[in-house]
């Protein structure tokens, strides 16, 4: 799925100008491709934090810029930050033709159930969420789904187990760990003093 952003010509150039930029909503992005002039361009803060915090850096975007609605295909690169805040207050995006080599992570989605974790005996580790890839812009996956529902102790599954297109190449060693199974120790509870047990127990003398 393509998410669409929108940007606008920048009205900022002195640095005044651009913390006033920032004070009412937006920050300045810029698009980058070797060959090409560098676009500088404006965008709603709010917009793009929003992007960030739910698809990190490693999806596809329609960056659309008015007033014309010029529309290039772009990847977030860089994210500039406030260091107290965190709030972001420049991005670098990095446009993508459609025959560019494209470097970047794709999330890893697990389907499936093992049968230890399905019964309480084990809880599923899982070290890394995403795999670093190689591909061309019209083969990159959304992410990559890997069934792990057949999964007993003492096996793993690992990079080179992932199913994905030919044309894709994932670039993190095959033999890296995605998943795991580690056993549940469940303590047994305190045993109660039953009734006969209480009753059994001798009377304390009264003092005195």
């Amino acid at each position: 799925m393509r998410y669409q952003l929108h940007a606008s010509p920048i009205e900022a150039k002195t640095k005044g100008e651009i913390r006033r930029l920032r004070t009412r909503g937006y920050v300045p992005v810029s698009v980058q491709h070797r060959g090409d002039a560098t676009l500088h361009l404006m965008t709603e803060t709010k917009q793009i934090q929003e992007f960030i915090q739910h698809h990190g850096q490693s999806t596809l975007i329609e960056l659309v810029i008015e007033p014309n609605r010029e529309r290039h295909t772009v990847m977030v690169h860089d994210v500039q930050r406030d260091p107290l805040t965190q709030k972001v207050i420049q991005v670098t995006y990095q446009k993508i033709e459609l025959t560019d080599e494209i470097h970047t992570h794709v999330a890893i989605h697990f389907t499936g159930e093992p049968d230890a974790v399905k019964f309480g005996t084990a809880m599923a580790q899982h070290p890394i969420e995403a795999v670093e890839i190689s591909c061309s812009q019209k083969y990159l996956p959304d992410q990559f789904t890997v069934d792990v529902s057949h999964l007993q102790f003492g096996e793993v599954v690992r990079v080179s187990d992932i199913p994905h297109d030919s044309h894709v190449k994932i670039t993190t060693p095959g033999d890296t760990v995605i998943m795991s199974l580690k056993g549940v120790t469940v303590s047994a509870e305190p045993e109660t003093a039953t009734a006969t047990e209480t009753a059994a127990e001798p009377a304390k003398e009264d003092a005195g």
